[in-house]
């Protein structure tokens, strides 16, 4: 019973650190993709009903974890990959963000355009690894960005964007501070 009481709360532990920390970090990575492209951000503002297709394309570009060199994961099978053989149970390091640069999924990947057409991303993983807070991040994020820029139009870093420091003690990535102006 101890066994399940400690699963437990790590699982809880799990999904609050998850459920806040990666929430802040994807609104500072949708900030700063918004500040990068200026021409972007101005869509926004006179289209807000942007903003779903805005919060995909920053998840896209942007995904949870981004900064990290990737995700420890353990295939159950030996698998072949471009011609490398992988056996079952070995440490793999998945970068997800790469998947998001696919040319053969996505046209023009490097470009960051909040009117693309909405494709499938892995932001969120797939299969059981799969965000359980899914529909609620999207929420918060689409009342941030859908609002911030109405409520603070001068809204600008205070630091180049070369300045900011990733966090790389925690998989949600963001950055260590995030100073702007208004």
């Amino acid at each position: 019973m101890a066994d399940l009481r400690e699963e437990a709360v790590g699982l809880a532990a799990g999904m609050l650190v998850a459920g806040h920390e990666t929430t802040v970090a994807q609104i500072e990575f949708g900030l700063l993709a918004m500040f990068r492209h200026p021409q972007q951000r101005e869509r926004l503002g006179s289209d807000p009903s942007l903003v779903d297709k805005a919060v995909e394309e920053i998840l896209r570009m942007y995904p949870p974890g981004s900064g990290w060199d990737g995700i420890m994961r353990y295939p159950r099978t030996d698998v072949t990959i471009a011609g490398v053989h992988i056996p079952a149970e070995s440490k793999v390091l998945v970068g997800l963000p790469a998947t998001s640069f696919d040319p053969r999924h996505f046209e023009d990947p490097e470009i960051f355009d909040i009117g693309r057409d909405r494709k499938p991303h892995l932001a969120f993983s797939y299969g059981p690894h799969y965000c359980i807070g899914v529909g609620l991040a999207r929420v918060e994020l689409k009342v941030v960005l859908g609002s911030i820029f109405q409520r603070f139009p001068a809204l600008r870093l205070a630091v180049a964007p070369e300045e900011l420091k990733l966090r790389k003690e925690i998989i949600t990535g963001g950055f260590e501070e995030f100073p702007v102006l208004w």
